[in-house]
C-alpha cells in the first residue's frame, strides 16, 4: 500500500495569526485495502506541529489546526511538509512528503490578495525551456533563472505552453514566487 502518485492534496482554508486549519487529502493504492495513515506536519525546523490518525481504505480526508502559523509570503516563504506513513498490518509501507505553505489567496474585483493584503503581481511569461540549454530540466539552471527573476523584481511567473518541470514549481514556493501555472494556451477560446 502506498500513497498514489500526485494523490497528495493539502489546502489551508483557514488562517489567522493564531492558527490555521489545514486540510489534508490523501489517496491510497492500491484500492480497497485497510490501512492506518499517519500525517504530520513538520515546521521548517524539522518539529512536528500537528498530527492527525487515520484508518480506513482508498481516500482519507484529514484536518489538523497549526498554532501561530508561519505564514507563506513573498519575501519570507516559510515552507512546511507533511509527512505520511501508510501502515499496513502494523507496518510502514509507505512514506511520502509533500512540502507546502501556509497561505490565503483571493482574487477579489479590486485585486489579489495574500494573506489579507492586496498585491500587485509583477512578473512575466516563461516558457518550459532553458534557451541555449535546450528542454532538459537542470535544477540549478532553473534556480538561476529564477534568481534572476526576483533580482529585477518580479514576484509572479506565468508558466504556458507546455508542463514545466516539478523542481521549477517547488523552487518558486521556496523562493516567494507565486504562479499562473497554465499548461495549454487557449486564450482563443475565451469569448
Amino acid at each position: 500500500a502506498h500513497v498514489a502518485r500526485h494523490g497528495t492534496f493539502v489546502t489551508t482554508p483557514q488562517i489567522s495569526a493564531e492558527r490555521a486549519l489545514v486540510k489534508i487529502r490523501t489517496e491510497i493504492e492500491p484500492a480497497g485495502q485497510p490501512v492506518t495513515l499517519l500525517s504530520d506536519v513538520v515546521d521548517a525546523g524539522g518539529k512536528v506541529v500537528a498530527s492527525a490518525r487515520s484508518s480506513g481504505r482508498d481516500v482519507f480526508e484529514q484536518e489538523v489546526e497549526v498554532r501561530e502559523p508561519k505564514l507563506w509570503e513573498l519575501n519570507s516563504p516559510a515552507m512546511y511538509r507533511l509527512v505520511s506513513r501508510v501502515m499496513l498490518d502494523g507496518r510502514e509501507s509507505d512514506r511520502y512528503e509533500a512540502p507546502f505553505g501556509i497561505r490565503e489567496i483571493r482574487v477579489k474585483p479590486d485585486g489579489l490578495f495574500l494573506n489579507g493584503r492586496r498585491i500587485f503581481v509583477k512578473g512575466f511569461n516563461i516558457h518550459h525551456d532553458l534557451g541555449c540549454l535546450g528542454v532538459a530540466a537542470f535544477d540549478r539552471a532553473i534556480e538561476r533563472r529564477l534568481e534572476a527573476v526576483k533580482e529585477i523584481g518580479c514576484n509572479g511567473l506565468r508558466l504556458a505552453h507546455n508542463p514545466h518541470a516539478p523542481a521549477l514549481l517547488d523552487l518558486c514556493d521556496r523562493m516567494g514566487l507565486l504562479v499562473f501555472d497554465e499548461a495549454f494556451c487557449n486564450w482563443g477560446d475565451l469569448r
